[in-house]
């Protein structure tokens, strides 16, 4: 096959321009899938990094309700913003993965994305601390809740594009198949 491939290249024009053209969208396939491939790789890290944020949030809402709801008290108090303060550090890390695979996305065509973004709300630590009461307690627990909601958008959205992704990847996978059986049709007439 590959002496009957030679031949067709030099002696006919015509079976060589479509093979050249096959070649010449494998290679563009490729390219696609492996840009694909890098924006799944941000994706799932991504996801995880939103999972760890909302796992870290998760313990602090625990110790929200349990400071809002059953009188925690200042260690309570002093425990749930140890999370918070650990979750910070989650979004922050799932903020520079998010911005990553934005990046990744753009080199990605005809995916539709969104601009990912972690909007945290400021949580008044000095005020529950200092004025440990129900109301402060409940305005904390509210914008943990908030926060978790808005991490959860954020990680739904990630995975429809990770989706996205894949059936994309699919039908490229498919498309280069195609090629082949294209290739080969020339290659044994």
């Amino acid at each position: 096959l590959k002496e009957k491939e030679t031949w067709i290249r030099r002696n006919d024009s015509s079976a060589n321009a479509t093979l050249q053209k096959i070649a010449d969208e494998r290679v563009t396939i490729q390219s696609m899938l492996r840009e694909i491939s890098e924006a799944q790789d941000a994706g799932n890290k991504a996801s995880r990094a939103l999972d760890a944020a909302l796992d870290k949030l998760g313990t602090a809402e625990g110790m929200s309700i349990w400071d809002t709801f059953l009188g925690g008290g200042l260690l309570v108090s002093a425990l749930k913003y140890s999370e918070i303060n650990s979750s910070d550090d989650y979004v922050h890390r799932a903020q520079r993965a998010l911005r990553h695979f934005e990046t990744e996305l753009m080199d990605v065509q005809n995916v539709a994305s969104e601009s990912f973004t972690v909007n945290k709300n400021d949580i008044f630590t000095f005020t529950d601390i200092f004025f440990d009461n129900i109301f402060s307690d409940f305005a904390v627990h509210s914008r943990i809740t908030d926060a978790k909601r808005k991490l959860n958008d954020v990680l739904r959205d990630v995975r429809r594009v990770l989706d996205q992704l894949a059936r994309k990847s699919d039908e490229l996978n498919h498309a280069l198949n195609d090629l082949d059986v294209q290739e080969r049709a020339i290659i044994e007439d």
